[in-house]
């Protein structure tokens, strides 16, 4: 199989650092309990905003797995950026939040425990889930070649289909008894990026299929939380269906644009943010609760609430990005961002 061309993955990952920032900044207006029109604007923004981790699962696959390196050589180069990015960053939201913030004491054993049960920071959990998927790649780089492009098709629908039916359930209380580890689905995004980058999977109308996925995160999200009478964030999930068909036409919608325009991929903005995306997943919570700290409350008391939405959006991502941009020009720093 010849090599294919992924270099619209530049382009996939600015996307992906776009939504992770909004998914948080927005999600303050979606956990009150009104539905008025601030909650539409941050149940719309957050809903459209789902795909950045799934898209960063995608990445992997088109990146790792065309690839075949021995496992050891695979496990090397990755933990020489995870586990050190894993225990720094920890660090610091842990001084961050449990010493400046809450002025307690600095513990140790406190820091071990956190670190080892994944309870140092809410977007933590996808550093964790990275280190368990970096530990199939190797087993995925010599299965996949022998696993039909339908099958990888049909994996992600089961898995995702499997989620999107216990959110269901969980309207009437009940528990699915086939519910999907989110692994499972994890890998599915995994397998979908290679498919789309390296067999090159294209289904018709997949753009509509992915208008209609986001459709269905926004209106759903609002219909299950009516019925409620609170906030309901299961349709939310990022292992889906509707969010595995939205993001899969959003990573096909990055190849075809770059297929016409293939000078997208090539221009300054692209190519910073890209190159800083996986840093600005790792700060940018700490710069909202930074800015929301010190910005005045009345910039979010519009009646839509948009405004102080998108001023606290382009401020924490511009922040985000400043700073990641300077520690990749400090040596080992860099390795961690």
């Amino acid at each position: 199989m010849a090599k294919k061309n992924i270099s619209y993955v530049s382009l996939v990952k600015l996307i992906a650092a776009f939504a992770v920032v909004m998914v948080h900044t927005s999600m303050m207006y979606v956990t009150n309990n009104d539905f008025n029109a601030k909650w539409w604007t941050g149940n719309i923004f957050d809903s459209i905003s789902r795909i950045g981790v799934p898209l960063y699962f995608m990445i992997t696959g088109a990146v790792f797995l065309y690839r075949e390196e021995p496992a050891q050589v695979f496990y090397k180069k990755r933990a020489k950026r995870i586990i050190p990015a894993l225990v720094i960053w920890s660090l610091v939201y842990y001084v961050f939040i449990h010493v400046i913030r809450n002025e307690n004491a600095f513990q140790i054993q406190e820091f071990v425990i956190k670190l080892l049960t994944d309870n140092h920071y809410y977007h933590l959990w996808n550093l964790y889930a990275f280190i368990l998927l970096y530990l199939t790649i190797p087993i995925l780089q010599k299965a996949v070649k022998y696993i039909p492009t339908s099958y990888i098709i049909f994996y992600a629908l089961m898995s995702g289909g499997l989620v999107t039916l216990n959110s269901f359930y969980w309207l009437l209380d009940w528990s699915l008894p086939l519910n999907a580890n989110p692994f499972v689905p994890a890998v599915a995004y995994v397998l979908l990026g290679y498919a789309i980058a390296h067999r090159d999977l294209r289904l018709k109308r997949m753009g509509l299929y992915a208008l209609g996925g986001a459709l269905f995160i926004i209106f759903s999200t609002y219909f299950s939380s009516q019925y409620l009478d609170k906030f309901h964030s299961a349709f939310y999930n990022r292992y889906g269906l509707p969010v595995m068909v939205y993001a899969t036409g959003v990573f096909m919608g990055c190849r075809w644009l770059t297929e016409r325009y293939s000078w997208i991929t090539s221009t300054k903005v692209v190519s910073i943010i890209a190159s800083s995306s996986f840093g600005i997943y790792l700060i940018h919570p700490l710069l909202i609760r930074y800015w929301k700290d010190h910005l005045s409350p009345e910039i979010y008391q519009t009646t839509t609430g948009l405004e102080g939405l998108l001023f606290l959006y382009i401020l924490v991502f511009l922040s985000s990005l400043i700073i990641i941009s300077i520690l990749q020009k400090i040596p080992y720093l860099n390795k961690i961002i």
